[in-house]
């Protein structure tokens, strides 16, 4: 008898033995899926797999950002001279410039 993969798994051919866990960046939310087609969205990241729900994707720290959907890490970050102190940034219009009288040498900045 052949059974449903699981939720986190799929299946994306016939006669397999085995489902796939989901891979890092997306999830699968339902039984007897053949792709797992939901993925963490910009902002947010995932570094497992097998995941169930958008509930295992984490927020991109203070600092960084993450500019496409699907990551399994937060792909980019703040400039030198720029900050941000907030998490879940999907894009460079989160970082704030550095205010008079302060600094940022380095990039990932929470804090000039």
């Amino acid at each position: 008898m052949c059974s449903l993969c699981s939720v986190g798994t799929f299946g994306s051919g016939s006669g397999l033995s085995v489902c796939n866990l989901c891979s890092t960046g997306a999830f699968g939310t339902g039984t007897g899926l053949s792709v797992c087609g939901s993925l963490c969205s910009a902002g947010t990241y995932w570094t497992g797999s097998g995941g169930s729900s958008s509930g295992v994707c984490s927020l991109c720290s203070a600092g960084t950002f993450g500019t496409g959907s699907g990551l399994s890490v937060c792909n980019s970050s703040c400039s030198a001279g720029t900050y941000w102190t907030g998490s879940g940034g999907s894009s460079s219009g989160v970082c704030s410039l550095c205010s008079a009288g302060t600094f940022g040498t380095g990039s990932g900045l929470s804090v000039c």
